[in-house]
């Protein structure tokens, strides 16, 4: 038996979030906050992304590429840099409602495009050239199919085997996801 199928996927994300948020620091002085501590990026986003996935007999594996594009710089005069990411799977049923996943993420985001007109120290998570980083993570997963639907629950959890950074920058030492999917 085998069978395959592809998606594409596009999406748009808007500035919602904060990206001049602010606290007090340790003499009580209301600052900025660096720009690894701001909720958003204050630019527009398009994220353009492919998955293939196959299953042959008992097996089944699968691919997912996706790709952040940062559009144009906030008011403050800076934008996030692009990110790439891919991931590779493999995945074996151990009964009618249960299978187990392995994989492979690779990560790159890039550096920081210009700079802050609200900067007031020279902290490294401030420094524009801290915060690119290549990361390989590699991850195990359980899925749960729902009986008699088409639905299924998933958690997939992972450790990082491998990074690259620019700067000091925090270290995931462990990441899970939780998912519900169906189809309709």
């Amino acid at each position: 038996k085998l069978s395959n199928k592809s998606n594409f996927k596009l999406a748009l994300s808007v500035p919602t979030g904060e990206y001049d948020e602010k606290d007090h620091n340790m003499s009580g002085t209301l600052k900025t906050l660096p720009y690894p501590m701001q909720l958003g990026s204050g630019t527009y986003d398009v994220t353009i992304g492919y998955s293939f996935h196959e299953v042959v007999d008992n097996w089944s594996y699968g691919v997912q590429l996706n790709s952040l594009t940062r559009f144009d710089y906030n008011s403050e005069g800076w934008k996030y840099g692009d990110k790439r990411e891919i991931s590779a799977w493999l995945a074996k049923p151990i009964s009618n409602s249960f299978s187990i996943s392995f994989g492979l993420d690779l990560e790159h985001q890039e550096n920081i495009s210009g700079k802050s007109l609200k900067r007031t120290t020279n902290t490294p998570t401030w420094n524009e050239y801290f915060h690119s980083h290549l990361r390989i993570s590699s991850n195990i997963g359980v899925n749960f199919k729902l009986p008699n639907s088409k639905s299924r629950i998933g958690v997939q959890c992972g450790i990082p085997i491998y990074r690259d950074v620019n700067g000091p920058q925090m270290d995931p030492d462990f990441k899970c996801n939780f998912g519900f999917s169906s189809m309709m």
